[in-house]
């Protein structure tokens, strides 16, 4: 079985900020992303057909939704 790895915005920004995004790739053969994490890195990161978009399957835990996070991670 493969493991899914979903990914925030802010990691992909910085990799890609340092030239080293394709440091994930090497270690993730595939990244999902909400689409609102994918609106948000939009403008910093070039599409890559490894960064897969995928809505949210389950809803987000009340708990974390009270926390205080940005939209890319409530959704």
């Amino acid at each position: 079985m493969t493991a899914v790895v979903v990914a925030d915005a802010s990691p992909l920004i910085a990799f890609q900020q340092i030239g080293q995004l394709e440091l994930l790739r090497a270690v993730f053969a595939e990244l999902t992303v909400p689409p609102a994490v994918c609106r948000e890195i939009l403008p910093s990161v070039p599409p890559a057909p490894w960064i897969v978009e995928r809505r949210l399957t389950q809803p987000i835990a009340p708990l974390v939704l009270r926390a205080n996070l940005a939209a890319a991670e409530r959704r």
